[in-house]
């Protein structure tokens, strides 16, 4: 099950606070991206958040072992 939407750990991600070396090559490069977009200004971290969110909800089952390992479940 996906963490919610408003646990930290999605925030930290965008702002590059926790380093994890995804093992899906797809879920890192989303990752990689909005940051570097939310370090430009060009999108607010909700934004970025809920972009992310979606991804991983679309893809739970590909990015499960990511999810927890990110979110310690």
């Amino acid at each position: 099950m996906l963490p919610e939407k408003d646990r930290p750990e999605w925030r930290s991600l965008i702002k590059g606070k926790i380093d994890h070396n995804c093992s899906s090559f797809s879920l890192q490069m989303k990752i990689n991206s909005l940051q570097r977009i939310y370090k430009m200004g060009l999108m607010k971290i909700d934004e970025a958040v809920d972009d992310l969110y979606s991804l991983c909800e679309k893809y739970e089952n590909l990015y499960s072992d990511d999810i927890k390992q990110i979110f310690n479940s």
